[in-house]
């Protein structure tokens, strides 16, 4: 088969990225043809593809110094070349559009989609497939709903993102893709040892659902240090606003490379290679993921309720045991409740803290992780998980 997988995201790229980026792999190496596919609408942008149709476009996930980046060649698609765009899609067996279609943004309006993207959807006769990475598709991308029937199937990364599309009426046919990550399960499956240090992973976004303030609150009543990644709006504005809260939680801030807290439990390492961060977890016991609670509130966040990204099962991949809230995993998502230490429903940062020491001794770790391993490795093999989602539904 000859696969495009379509992908519109300028920014924030994150998980979806690698997605993509994995989609493309993993499709080669079961002996398919298959490329990234992105476009722009201006005859000025660079490195325009030529619609060469005995080739292919290419592209490459780099990092920089603000984090994820795809360099790739594009594909012009405006009003004045839509009949080219369309005879070079119709070359291709299959497209996937990651996420659905291009962000709303401020200098994106409806028109513009009309104009300049609708047609890659309604006017292509190849299968198509729409693959929601993220819960997020009402703010981000609501032109879903103006093509979303031209597909043949809709899948979602995890149910959380299932039940956003269906209770939002956009779609009632949605299914998991258990698609994971190609060069984590790679080096999963040749890590024959593992050196483990006792210390706890945050290597989230930087983002408010993810609840970075409760992460610094909760720090510093911990028995073990934590090394934080990545950056981001809300960690400038907990430096900025929250500057006790900070200076006391954080031991090192390699992003502005301050010391501020020598008995700080937080080293914040800010955007790594990748290399940097999967050495980090494949050695940490432990991983911390504060999705699924309001840190504002204390409550339950309803969107969140059987969230899971990407790095929740990299993490297991690797031998990182997460502690996940009780109200992600089972019976809200299927990640099963002894491939994690469920945490109860609180962000009061003593309570939590009190829980996360009482149950990060090496014994639990032992109790878990290669059975967390065991179970990711399977349920999210990229190969398997592509071959029945992509290949065998249109063979």
């Amino acid at each position: 088969m000859k696969i495009g997988i379509c992908f519109f995201m300028e920014s924030n790229l994150g998980g979806a990225a690698t997605q993509a980026d994995d989609l493309v792999t993993a499709a080669r190496r079961l002996g398919h043809k298959a490329c990234l596919l992105r476009f722009a609408t201006s005859p000025r942008s660079k490195n325009l593809w030529q619609y060469d149709k005995k080739k292919m476009p290419t592209h490459k996930l780099c990092f920089n110094g603000s984090g994820l980046k795809i360099e790739s060649q594009r594909l012009l698609t405006n009003q004045n070349n839509a009949e080219q765009v369309i005879e070079y899609l119709n070359t291709f067996d299959l497209l996937i559009y990651v996420g659905g279609c291009p962000h709303i943004t401020r200098d994106f309006e409806a028109q513009d989609f009309n104009d300049c993207y609708k047609h890659l959807y309604t006017d292509v006769n190849c299968n198509k497939v729409m693959f929601f990475t993220d819960p997020f598709w009402q703010n981000l991308y609501p032109y879903a709903k103006d093509v979303i029937d031209n597909m043949n199937l809709v899948y979602a990364f995890a149910e959380a993102y299932r039940r956003m599309v269906v209770d939002s009426g956009l779609h009632n046919d949605v299914r998991v893709c258990n698609f994971g990550v190609v060069d984590v399960a790679d080096r999963a499956k040749k890590l024959t040892t593992r050196r483990s240090k006792n210390t706890i992973l945050w290597p989230h976004q930087w983002r408010s659902w993810k609840n970075p303030e409760t992460l610094l609150k909760v720090a510093p009543l911990l028995r073990n240090g934590v090394h934080a990644y990545s950056n981001g709006i809300e960690y400038h504005k907990l430096r900025r606003d929250q500057r006790k809260v900070f200076n006391t939680a954080v031991k090192y801030d390699h992003i502005k490379d301050e010391s501020l807290n020598p008995e700080g439990k937080v080293t914040i390492f800010g955007v790594v290679e990748r290399e940097g961060i999967l050495d980090d977890m494949s050695t940490c016991r432990w991983m911390l993921d504060l999705t699924g609670m309001s840190g504002r509130t204390g409550k339950p966040i309803n969107k969140f309720v059987g969230n899971y990204q990407c790095v929740n099962i990299e993490c297991m991949m690797l031998g990182c045991v997460n502690f996940k809230y009780e109200n992600t995993v089972e019976p809200y998502s299927q990640i099963p409740i002894d491939c994690v230490i469920p945490m109860p429903l609180i962000t009061e940062p003593k309570e939590l803290a009190q829980f996360i020491n009482r149950n990060s001794g090496p014994s639990r770790y032992s109790e878990i992780a290669e059975r967390a391993q065991k179970w990711s490795l399977d349920k999210f093999d990229p190969e398997k998980v592509f071959q029945q989602c992509f290949i065998t539904p249109f063979e």
